[in-house]
């Protein structure tokens, strides 16, 4: 499985269009978050682990670092102006939410294991 042949989470890839990508698999193991420059610039994807079901959630400048939640959620750093904000893409709303808004420059973002908080730096 492709889940298998990645091996641990958040270790780089070549993806099959674009530069070297971050990347990271949800618990479950049936879907895979990464980072490539495919569109251009570089944004946040998902993909089932079987290759079907390819969609950009990010719709930012930039964007990279996706990390999975275990409420079903995304957060990925953006990079919109100088420096870079944490988001989190909510799967149940299909929506959004920046969490830093401009304060400082923001990256890696990683879950509490209940994913009630989120560290960054």
């Amino acid at each position: 499985s492709l889940a298998a042949d990645l091996g641990e989470r958040g270790h780089e890839a070549q993806p099959v269009e674009g530069r070297r990508s971050q990347f990271d698999v949800v618990a479950d193991g049936t879907q895979l978050a990464f980072t490539s420059d495919r569109g251009g610039r570089e944004q946040v994807y998902i993909v089932n682990l079987d290759g079907t079901g390819l969609e950009r959630i990010s719709i930012d400048g930039k964007a990279d670092r996706a990390t999975w939640g275990p409420l079903n959620e995304i957060a990925y750093a953006s990079q919109s102006g100088g420096g870079y904000d944490i988001k989190i893409f909510s799967f149940a709303t299909r929506e959004t939410r920046t969490i830093t808004d401009g304060i400082g420059s923001n990256e890696s973002p990683a879950f509490s294991p209940n994913g009630r908080h989120l560290a960054f730096t």
